[in-house]
């Protein structure tokens, strides 16, 4: 009996919606991916960029692009993920 009552429990475990072994899980991937321009002095965005569905190549080459015309003594940028939405500026 100690057998059919820990067969049931694993069984209804992997039909959880947030179970590893459901094809749905969706780990470690955030929704939104964002590259800003910061300003130095007072941490403040300038611009920010949805990169959403871009690979990680052509982030890499928006951010070279963006670094080659920057001012570096007033400016940085800064790529990072989200989970929530944020506005574009």
């Amino acid at each position: 009996m100690l057998e059919q009552k820990l067969n049931s429990e694993q069984k209804d475990e992997t039909q959880l919606p947030s179970s590893p072994n459901n094809d749905n899980t969706h780990v470690g991937r955030s929704l939104f991916a964002y590259l800003e321009v910061k300003e130095f002095s007072s941490g403040k965005v300038i611009k920010r960029m949805d990169l959403r569905g871009k690979s990680i190549r052509d982030i890499d080459k928006i951010e070279a692009g963006l670094n080659r015309n920057l001012n570096h003594e007033k400016y940085y940028t800064f790529y990072w993920d989200s989970e929530k939405k944020f506005d574009t500026i």
